[in-house]
């Protein structure tokens, strides 16, 4: 399946009630990366809701991957995770949109917020829905390697 998606700042002025909303509404994901290749390939392991999921990824463009993902059983999830050096948590707040884009608005422990919009439009009438959006989105950082998850994974595991 192609996952097509946008990363975003939010903007400076966001209220710490609004983040907080957000926040205490979200759900902890765990991820571990198993292998990374060239082209943006990435197999991961995530843990969410006491289900796991193993995922490939490869990029098509800056805003594109092919994707694949199926559940595993949980308890294989568990070994491949502790299997990684290579591992990240986040919590994650999810909106589905109204079915031609989601919102996930994902917090990091070192205080990162961003927000993810994955969609099916194009990429004109996402344009103009993220100016409609009640969400206060702020710098596009869509393609800025020091936003992928696999890069907050390496800083986040010194912390």
């Amino acid at each position: 399946m192609i996952e097509k998606e946008r990363k975003f700042l939010p903007i400076e002025s966001m209220s710490n009630e609004t983040v907080l909303s957000y926040k205490n509404s979200s759900k902890l994901i765990k991820q571990a990366y198993l292998l990374l290749g060239n082209n943006g390939q990435q197999l991961r392991v995530r843990l969410f809701n006491n289900k796991a999921y193993i995922c490939y990824k490869y990029q098509i463009n800056s805003n594109s991957k092919e994707e694949f993902e199926y559940e595993i059983p949980y308890n294989d999830g568990i070994k491949l995770y502790n299997s990684s050096n290579l591992k990240l948590e986040k919590y994650r707040y999810s909106d589905d949109g109204n079915g031609e884009f989601k919102i996930d608005i994902d917090f990091y422990k070192n205080g990162l917020m961003i927000i993810e919009l994955e969609y099916v439009c194009s990429d004109e009438k996402l344009d103009k829905y993220i100016k409609l959006m009640p969400y206060t989105i702020g710098k596009e950082v869509t393609g800025l390697s020091e936003y992928s998850n696999i890069t907050l994974a390496k800083e986040l595991s010194k912390w």
